[in-house]
């Protein structure tokens, strides 16, 4: 049929138009002193397959694409489907479909390029996170996220931007148990109550303030690496007044559980209406 060659046409320039990002790491990682080249270029390749293993094996905009591509299609065909019941009616029903899957194929374009990109973004940003923290840990050197002091002559960063000094990284915190967490309302972040400092959760990862800085981890215990003040999330740079306090009407949650289901509560705007 016509509109069925149509569809596929529709379809495939939807699908080209998709966004790319570069498959790697967005961020500059340089080897720890006295290593190799060698020993870097394998640090770097087992990092960044960690760093993909994270996210799930696929890269941040092969899985853009692939959720734009997929409202896309399911756009072309409610809109096929619809067309053609309404093209039957007057006896045209072929020519209403292909009205129909090219309207559905824009709306559903439309629709689903919002999320795909901040799909992207996110993922993206985790990949990177991921990366960061891989390289640090094999004794790798991260700019802007090191500790070493500015060259001679160059003034010293703002305080909360610049690489802190050893003295100033966190210390460890040794929890007894994978620590529950309370939401934050309005910010889908999250907070551990009850243990004396600021350890927080956002989007997969965990963050803590310390002396005016932050930093961020893979896992609640650590180990902490410092994010410059640019990459810090916004939303954990302006959590409501009195945000420390357990809401009434929420409940603690158990670590398993956040791990199983934040980017769903999220995604649904879960804590909107389940309180």
């Amino acid at each position: 049929m016509n509109w069925t060659r149509g569809f596929l046409i529709l379809l495939a320039l939807a699908v080209s138009g998709c966004a790319t990002m570069p498959t790697g790491p967005t961020v500059a990682a340089l080897p720890g002193p006295g290593k190799p080249f060698e020993v870097f270029q394998a640090d770097d390749q087992a990092c960044r397959q960690w760093a993909l293993q994270q996210i799930g094996g696929a890269s941040p905009s092969q899985t853009a694409n692939q959720n734009l591509a997929t409202g896309a299609a399911v756009g072309t065909l409610a809109g096929a489907g619809l067309g053609a019941l309404v093209g039957s009616a007057s006896g045209h029903a072929g020519a209403g479909a292909a009205i129909g899957a090219g309207a559905g194929l824009l709306t559903g374009t439309a629709v689903a390029s919002g999320p795909a990109a901040s799909s992207e973004y996110q993922l993206q940003r985790r990949y990177d996170i991921t990366y960061q923290q891989c390289m640090y840990a094999k004794g790798n050197q991260i700019p802007g996220a090191g500790y070493s002091q500015p060259p001679p002559g160059e003034a010293p960063p703002p305080a909360g931007y610049g690489p802190p000094p050893p003295e100033d990284a966190p210390p460890p915190y040794a929890f007894a148990a994978p620590p529950d967490v309370v939401p934050i309302p309005g910010t889908y972040a999250y907070f551990v109550p009850g243990i004396g400092m600021d350890v927080l959760f956002y989007q997969g990862y965990w963050y803590r303030p310390f002396r005016g800085r932050w930093y961020s981890a893979q896992f609640y215990n650590g180990p902490w690496i410092y994010v410059p003040g640019p990459r810090v999330p916004h939303v954990l740079l302006s959590l409501p007044p009195g945000w420390r306090r357990v809401p009434r009407g929420y409940r603690p949650i158990a670590h398993a559980e956040l791990q199983k289901n934040w980017q769903r509560w999220e995604r649904e705007r879960h804590w909107e209406e389940h309180r």
